[in-house]
């Protein structure tokens, strides 16, 4: 192609104040707009048929009058006696398990046996065997070696050892 066949114009200068040069044709666009609108109405028009076929017509219920409320009169009575079952728990004396083991003691009388205690009053009950004293006493057994003898030692020598008790 050579660059004689175009007229290179300045914008707005295609002929008649056009903004088309007259060699091109609105009509094929024009049907090209009109079809993909149709196309679109269309397709509202369908998917608007398949929600009123598929989705049910659901009718609002009538309206109903709330019932009235119903306010328990004897609030203050049950509170009187939820205070009365907790100050009898906290007050007295029963068995706190199943296997009888652990009884429960008034609350005053277990505050004056804590404060008897003294500096003492958060130790532990009873001493769980193996656990540590404090946060030192870890490294402290890891260092002095224990004075109960180890009882399950293995019959095999160690290698390199001669077995004492060999015949």
């Amino acid at each position: 192609m050579s660059v004689e066949m175009f007229e290179t114009q300045p914008v707005g200068r295609h002929g008649h104040g056009l903004p088309e040069p007259s060699g091109v044709d609105a009509r094929p666009l024009a049907w090209l707009g009109g079809a993909a609108l149709l196309l679109l109405g269309g397709a509202i028009f369908a998917l608007g048929a398949i929600y009123w076929h598929e989705v049910p017509v659901k009718t609002m219920p009538a309206p109903q009058a709330f019932p009235q409320p119903r306010v328990q009169t004897g609030e203050r009575a049950e509170l009187q006696q939820i205070q009365k079952r907790q100050r009898q728990r906290l007050d007295g004396y029963h068995w706190a398990n199943k296997e009888h083991s652990l009884v429960q003691i008034p609350i005053e009388r277990a505050m004056r046996v804590i404060a008897q205690k003294g500096a003492h009053a958060y130790d532990p009950i009873t001493a769980i065997p193996g656990a540590l004293s404090g946060p030192g006493s870890g490294a402290e057994r890891l260092m002095t070696p224990s004075s109960v003898p180890p009882s399950n030692q293995s019959s095999a020598p160690a290698p390199g050892q001669a077995a004492e008790n060999s015949p």
